[in-house]
């Protein structure tokens, strides 16, 4: 081992912050009115930039070969740029809806 790898610490530690936010607004939100608004449209646009990111991958790894490290470190960047869209999209649709 080398050490950490920060990069990956780093995406890490924006999932957790992401998620941990996720679920605060679900639990604050849960029997409101404005619930299945907030969540159904911020989980369509989430799912287009998963969908975008997982084809960024495949065109690299097709461009190129790519190691299992750097697959890693590319996955590990796709998943918290998926979970801080998803948080900045429960932002807006929670702050749209009021």
């Amino acid at each position: 081992m080398d050490g950490i790898d920060w990069s990956q610490f780093i995406a890490c530690a924006l999932i957790l912050f992401a998620v941990v936010y996720y679920i605060v607004v679900m639990m604050r939100t849960k029997g409101q009115d404005n619930f299945d608004y907030i969540f159904s449209r911020s989980s369509q646009l989430t799912f287009l930039v998963f969908v975008l990111g997982i084809a960024f991958i495949m065109i690299r790894a097709n461009a190129a070969s790519i190691s299992a490290s750097q697959l890693l470190t590319l996955l590990t960047w796709i998943v918290a740029i998926v979970c801080i869209c998803n948080m900045v999209f429960v932002m807006y649709y929670r702050y749209k809806k009021k």
